[in-house]
């Protein structure tokens, strides 16, 4: 929140930057109404204007607690009840927020890539008029499949091997 008559100029918010004002941060315990709050606070004699306000709660998080996204951190945590069901092997609480580590190279990673071959006489194919007959698939060991459907080009039945490597399917609608 800025207060009026408090910068040294007159239009907000673009001139806001960079320059010194006087300001109150204002802390929202439920992160999706702090746009709420901040039309109540622009209503409020003295108030220029409100910054801010339209972050989303994740992005709040991460400025707020410099995040880098797609970089690695560490965080003091421990084990939880699962009490929400979730399919996870395990819950866990944060009790700090996270701290960035450097130097960290990535962690061996296992890849699937795929490709889907649709029979479509024209235009794109459509899941529920062009049936799927082929899956390709490969992973970061060398490992490759081909799973191939039926000569009737039914893909609700189960695919057929297309090679002594390949494995069968079954897909289901």
């Amino acid at each position: 929140m800025v207060l009026e008559n408090q910068c040294e100029s007159g239009s907000y918010p673009s001139s806001l930057l960079w320059q010194v004002c006087n300001s109150i941060k204002v802390y929202c315990k439920v992160a999706t109404e702090t746009g709420k709050l901040a039309n109540i606070l622009r209503s409020i004699e003295g108030v220029a204007d409100c910054l801010e306000d339209d972050f989303r709660a994740a992005m709040r998080y991460l400025i707020d607690n410099s995040v880098i996204p797609c970089s690695w951190h560490e965080v003091d945590a421990e084990e939880e009840e699962n009490l929400e069901c979730v399919r996870v092997a395990k819950v866990y609480a944060a009790n700090s927020p996270p701290k960035p580590l450097e130097n960290v190279s990535a962690p061996p990673l296992r890849v699937l890539g795929f490709s889907t071959i649709c029979y479509s006489r024209e235009g794109s194919p459509k899941p529920d008029r062009n049936p799927l007959l082929v899956i390709s698939t490969a992973t970061s060991k060398g490992e490759e499949k081909q799973f191939i459907a039926n000569d009737d080009k039914n893909d609700n039945l189960s695919l057929k091997r297309s090679s002594p490597t390949s494995a069968s399917l079954t897909l289901t609608s």
